[in-house]
């Protein structure tokens, strides 16, 4: 099966290139996850994972999958609606998942787009 090969393959790969591929998503989280918080998003930290959910209910109370084309038609960021991971999607409809397994220039522009595109709590506008 395809994914026997693929781990196959990963396990030629010595620890110091697992361990620099920790490091790496470790420092893309860093750079995302203030900005993350800056704008009104709630999350824990994720602790293995290049992804996290944040919950946007302080920012919209649109559900996960129109808030979602929201960030992506007048932000210029692409999530993935939180609802689509649950086996009850209700538990997801104020959570969108970002990824941060990207390259830092991607997360970098997602940053200033995500802070210039959501207006803060003191503006009073909201999607």
């Amino acid at each position: 099966a395809p994914l026997q090969a693929s781990g196959a393959i990963g396990f030629a790969f010595d620890a110091d290139y697992f361990n620099h591929l920790a490091l790496d998503y470790k420092a893309r989280l860093n750079m995302l996850a203030p900005v993350l918080r800056e704008v009104g998003f709630q999350f824990s930290m994720p602790e293995g994972a290049y992804y996290l959910f944040a919950d946007f209910s302080g920012i919209s109370k649109q559900d996960d999958v129109t808030f979602a084309k929201w960030l992506v038609e007048e932000v210029g960021v692409a999530t993935v609606p939180g609802s689509s991971f649950y086996s009850r999607p209700e538990l997801g409809r104020s959570q969108v998942r970002f990824t941060f397994c990207k390259r830092d220039e991607t997360l970098r522009a997602a940053a200033e787009r995500l802070t210039a595109g959501i207006p803060g709590p003191a503006s009073g506008v909201r999607p």
